[in-house]
């Protein structure tokens, strides 16, 4: 028994190292690089930066993106009735534990049930305080294209108010619509004036007059930051870091409620 004790004391040291070396490199992992941030360009007279992610940005280092100064970000949770993005619930947590304010949105298809889409995304839908409030992401793409012929315009704008109004019964918020200036010409301008808007336009500032309703703006898709292999989408809310906390707390007041 007494010749045994010292491979005994062997092992534990051994595996007590073991420990050692795995905890120091997962801390190592988690510090950030200063040298290897990037400087975010932000527009003239903004302040408060965010981005909109999904499973095409990859794997996220969301500590790395914080020390980068991105105060919001919007995640991808759902799209039409059917597909759950793959890496909504790693994005909204990382985001949320690394104290950047977090929302999620609804990629909508035409041609689909809006009120079965809003109940999907429902379904699938965290909130928490503080987290920004849901967004419907309305525009031209592949899935979703162009067309000049007034009935089908006309079906999906009621595709869209199914999908309003079934939020709103639920929640009683209406969704903040993501969109850009075709589809905000087309489908949203005389039709959802209840909404908050976030416009893609990578051009020019929204105009106030044109987009009387706009809160954010989507200014780049090919932001550049550290923590992501991918080009970034870029925003910004409309004014400064007060009034975005005002924001927040009018639907949080609204959506907790019910």
């Amino acid at each position: 028994m007494h010749r045994r004790r010292p491979k005994k004391r062997l092992f534990l040291l051994v595996f007590l190292l073991v420990i050692a070396v795995y905890y120091c490199n997962k801390r190592n992992k988690n510090k950030v690089d200063i040298s290897q941030l990037h400087h975010v360009v932000i527009p003239d007279g903004f302040s408060v930066v965010g981005i909109d992610v999904s499973h095409h940005n990859g794997d996220i280092n969301w500590k790395v993106i914080r020390a980068q100064g991105i105060v919001f970000a919007y995640i991808k949770a759902t799209e039409g009735d059917f597909l759950t993005d793959k890496n909504y619930t790693y994005n909204y947590k990382q985001a949320k534990s690394n104290k950047i304010v977090a929302g999620m949105y609804h990629f909508f298809i035409f041609r689909k049930d809006g009120a079965k889409q809003a109940f999907y995304f429902l379904n699938k839908l965290r909130y928490q305080r503080g987290d920004l409030p849901p967004v419907v992401d309305v525009e031209y793409s592949s899935s979703n294209r162009r067309v000049v012929d007034k009935t089908t315009i006309k079906e999906r704008i009621t595709e869209l108010k199914q999908f309003d109004s079934t939020i709103y019964s639920r929640k009683h918020i209406h969704p903040v619509i993501y969109t850009n200036k075709e589809c905000y010409e087309d489908l949203i301008r005389d039709n959802f004036h209840k909404n908050d808007l976030w416009l893609c336009n990578l051009s020019d500032t929204p105009d106030d007059y044109m987009y009387p309703n706009w809160m954010m703006w989507q200014y780049s898709h090919t932001g550049k930051l550290a923590g992501v292999k991918s080009r970034v989408d870029m925003n910004v809310f409309y004014t400064g870091k007060a009034e975005f906390n005002e924001w927040l707390d009018m639907y949080e007041k609204a959506y907790i409620a019910n």
